[in-house]
């Protein structure tokens, strides 16, 4: 499955937006095409093994639009060249409208309209046609079909000798003023700018290369995995890495949302597109331009939007009918005044139907949901929170119960042990052997510690025959004719482990709040190691800004009674679960969706995968290996909990800026039609209150950016 940006040229509302989606959707092998109207572009997936993307572009251009493969700052510079477009537009309308309203020869007034309708409007007639090619009236076809019949009717009364029913000026002052409309939010949206294209800023295209000694300028797309490369103050870094030598301090604020500076030192990971904001040093790549962890946040962003939210395919479905029936009701309004209200009267029905038709503003609704979800999607992706899929906003609003695991989440995932119990092994090295055999190739945390103690490099450790894992339980392994169980005193207990023997081990453990591993060869229990893990200095902060906006909390974990107990008695968290295994955890998020909770579950990806899936919301705390699994859709990349609650009070903003916004557009748009089709509004006032309707609805969105950083 590929993704693939594309600039969009020649479209201009939320209307062109669905008719180039319906005509992707047709294609065999796409399997999902969301057209952006903020920033011209449109994210396409689809199979290469059904279309090809050049199949994709023509598909494009034969719906009637341009479009453009993205290449690095094309969109930026694309939708520049269309501001230029537009503002001499508007200059050169504006010039040849103004004298219209004067008291000039009437066929001067008639060749300056004739000029504004078409050749100034000319990309009216144009989207028009592209529309009713696709059967579908857009906003385009309503300014034509309006304008056009303003100025018709004022050519006919011109040619009838009747000046007093001569309405060149409001033909011309519509056109003017949508276009003008058209400018500022084409400025507006250029200047809240694009997250992806913000993103594609933070990588730099040239590097420092490293070879013999010498260094030279390369391209980025050039360089490879194993490729030293230099790195200055005040340098971007290019590519993913490696320290080996210097020293630097570097800005990594575009991954984590923290401004402080890190300082880097020989072996430390450094990052593309981070910022060194002191000193020098030299690192080994460990990533191509393709796959550096930059790359993979754009991928996942791209990813969201591709995706629509419940609110916006709704809304696309009233944009979709919401011309055709614009239309009609202006042209029952203009024959209820020509028939009945003022009967007889052409040029009052003709004014009534320009302004019914005019003053309607479906541009309005189709970028009330998705500009308000991109905001959202921009700010985390500043913050260091990447939001894998666009529903996903709407979601975060509406989570009213959050879910914990502990080890590697709520604590720090580092264990240590702190007592071994030696039961009948020969020794505690032959205890830790038979443990670090079994857990090798195990990662979680709790293994990484007895692996630890061994004190064994991974050459000095046997590999098993073979080894079975049970999530959440343990590990069993065969290694020259012997079973060697590890795991949790209940696992341990289930493969017939001596139930004395365990007992015995509790005892040693006594109150003391650890996790415990149990080691067992053969059916004889060697022994015991007791671990501990701290708990993060956020986590109680972070529980107590959930309780604060009324969101319930709850830890869930395999972990043993006593350590869940301490970390939850350290985190404040009243609602405990301990011993849970994967599948019960699932259940008890099951049990609150169908008591109506929308839910959310934070996990470090380990074991957590079931209940990441079962959740309407999954939290994934890590970097890079977070990123590439498709189990959590938000991934926090510094791991702070704090990014937590952070992340529902930005849902809950967005989605009240959602709901604004399309309040916003509907009474406006019930006002409005209403107002005009009751006569006591004028065509070139319909006009200015259209194009600031939409305005209106830009500005809010934006809101969601101010006050969430």
């Amino acid at each position: 499955m590929k993704t693939a940006r594309l600039f969009i040229d020649g479209m201009y509302c939320a209307a062109c937006g669905i008719d180039i989606e319906r005509a992707l959707h047709r294609l065999p092998g796409v399997t999902s095409a969301n057209i952006s109207t903020l920033d011209n572009s449109a994210i396409v997936c689809f199979d290469e093994a059904d279309v090809t993307l050049p199949e994709i572009v023509n598909t494009i251009e034969q719906s009637g639009y341009g479009a453009v493969e993205y290449t690095y700052g094309s969109i930026s510079r694309l939708n520049k060249e269309k501001e230029k477009r537009l503002l001499r537009k508007v200059l050169l309308s504006l010039m040849l409208s103004i004298p219209l309203v004067w008291a000039i020869p009437l066929p001067l007034k008639v060749v300056l309209a004739t000029v504004v309708q078409f050749y100034i409007g000319a990309d009216f007639y144009r989207d028009a046609f592209r529309g009713l090619k696709n059967k579908t009236l857009n906003m385009s076809f309503m300014v034509a079909f309006s304008t056009t019949c303003a100025w018709g009717y004022s050519l006919f009364s011109f040619l009838r000798d009747r000046p007093e029913e001569v309405y060149f000026d409001s033909a011309a002052l519509i056109i003017t003023m949508v276009l003008t409309g058209r400018l500022i939010e084409t400025k507006l949206n250029a200047d809240s700018g694009s997250v992806l294209e913000r993103l594609y800023e933070q990588l730099p295209q040239k590097a420092r290369l490293l070879k013999d000694g010498v260094e030279t300028e390369a391209d980025v797309s050039t360089l490879s995995v194993g490729d030293v490369l230099f790195v200055r103050e005040g340098d971007r870094i290019p590519l993913d890495g490696t320290l080996r030598s210097g020293i630097g301090f570097v800005d990594e604020s575009m991954l984590s949302g923290e401004a402080v500076p890190v300082r880097k030192e020989t072996g430390d990971p450094v990052y593309a597109g981070t910022i060194n904001t002191e000193g020098s040093f030299s690192f080994e790549a460990t990533a191509d331009r393709e796959h550096t962890l930059m790359s993979d946040i754009i991928v996942d962003v791209e990813a969201s939007f591709a995706q629509k939210s419940r609110l916006q395919n709704r809304t696309d479905r009233v944009v979709r009918w919401f011309c055709p029936a614009v239309i009609l009701l202006g042209v029952l309004a203009a024959l209820a005044w020509f028939l009945f209200l003022s009967p007889g009267d052409l040029p009052k029905a003709a004014r009534v139907l320009i302004s019914v038709i005019i003053v309607a503003c479906p541009c309005a609704l189709g970028v009330a949901v998705p500009l308000s979800v991109s905001s959202a999607v921009s700010v985390a992706a500043g913050k260091g929170v990447v939001i894998k899929e666009s529903q996903v906003v709407e979601q975060l609003g509406e989570v009213s119960w959050v879910g914990f695991d502990k080890t590697g989440t709520l604590t720090n995932g580092r264990f240590d042990v702190t007592d071994i119990i030696l039961l009948r092994a020969p020794s505690v090295e032959a205890m830790l052997l038979d443990a670090a055999l079994a857990e090798k190739q195990s990662y979680h945390p709790l293994a990484e510690a007895v692996l630890r103690e061994s004190g064994l490099r991974p050459e000095e450790i046997p590999t098993a025959d073979k080894l079975r894992s049970v999530p959440g339980k343990g590990v069993i392994a065969m290694c020259d004719g012997s079973t060697i169980v590890v795991g949790s005193p209940d696992f341990v207990a289930e493969q017939g482990a001596p139930g004395d023997d365990l007992e015995t081990i509790a005892k040693q453990l006594g109150d003391q709040q650890k996790s415990m591993i149990v080691i067992c060869k053969d059916g004889v229990v060697e022994g015991a190691c007791f671990l501990t893990d701290e708990l993060r200095p956020e986590a109680a902060e972070a529980v107590r800004d959930l309780e604060a906006m009324d969101v319930s909390v709850a830890l869930l974990t395999g972990d043993s009674e006593g350590a869940t107990q301490l970390a939850a008695e350290q985190a404040g968290i009243s609602d405990v679960r301990a011993r849970q295994l994967p599948e019960d955890k699932s259940a008890r998020l099951r049990a609150e969706q169908e008591r109506g909770a929308v839910t959310a579950m934070v996990g470090d990806g380990l074991n957590d995968v079931p209940s990441l899936a079962r959740a309407d919301v999954g939290f994934e705390l890590g970097g890079k290996t977070a990123l590439a699994g498709d189990t959590a859709n938000v991934v926090i990349l510094d791991g702070d909990l704090r990014k937590v609650p952070w992340s529902l009070q930005l849902g809950r903003k967005a989605v009240r800026n959602i709901r604004q916004n399309l309040v916003l557009s509907c009474v406006y748009n019930v006002v409005a039609l209403s107002v005009a089709a009751a006569g006591l509004l004028n065509p070139i006032v319909a006009a200015a209150a259209m194009s600031l309707s939409s305005i209106s609805v830009v500005l809010n969105a934006t809101r969601v950016r101010r006050g969430s950083h």
